[in-house]
């Protein structure tokens, strides 16, 4: 028998400046069934939409080298 892990409860947010892989990465996580997901262009945005409470998030995957 094959387990899976749950992310239906989880939220995510990804933070790339490439929309390519911003959408590459969100069809993932949707075929995973994650909770929610939300997009931010760079680390500053991802910030602002952290620190004004526009979004809660569980983890956070992020583009290592950007602009």
């Amino acid at each position: 028998m094959t387990s899976t892990t749950d992310y239906s409860a989880r939220r995510f947010m990804i933070v790339d400046d490439q929309p390519f892989m911003q959408d590459l990465i969100e069809r993932t996580l949707r075929q995973l069934k994650t909770g929610s997901v939300t997009k931010a262009r760079d680390g500053r945005e991802a910030l602002g939409m952290i620190r004004d409470n526009l979004t809660q998030t569980d983890c956070i995957i992020a583009d290592f080298n950007m602009k």
